[in-house]
């Protein structure tokens, strides 16, 4: 069986969850337990044609392209299982961005306020 997405659709195989971020261990409680605990990136598989753009009169392509690693918001798309395996279908007004390499990107991380290179003597 296929599953070709539809229109502006991106079929997004999700990388797999991090058994630890820095120095801390990811239990796999967090991952067993909530299906939609995902990695914000993944890999495109398969995607639409595009959306109907009425005010050019033409499709506008998907720019992101087949074998692609993209950034996507916590909780966009929606689940799918596709020949056992867990798949995003996503818009693709939900991708944020085009991952370059092999960053990692965490969901909701700030640098703290104090910096440890600031004199904290003072």
């Amino acid at each position: 069986m296929t599953l070709k997405p539809f229109g502006d659709r991106l079929r997004v195989k999700p990388d797999a969850q991090p058994d630890k971020i820095g120095s801390i261990f990811v239990p796999q409680t967090v991952n067993a337990e909530n299906p939609n605990y995902f990695t914000m990136t993944g890999i495109v598989v398969d995607k639409g044609q595009g959306r109907y753009d009425a005010d050019l009169g033409r499709v506008q392509p998907i720019e992101a392209e087949i074998g692609e690693r993209v950034t996507f918001g916590r909780f966009a798309g929606n689940q799918v299982q596709h020949n056992g395996v867990t798949h995003l279908l996503l818009r693709d007004k939900d991708v944020i961005g085009i991952v370059d390499g092999s960053h990692e990107i965490r969901p909701g991380y700030t640098e703290p306020s104090w910096s440890r290179t600031k004199d904290l003597s003072a």
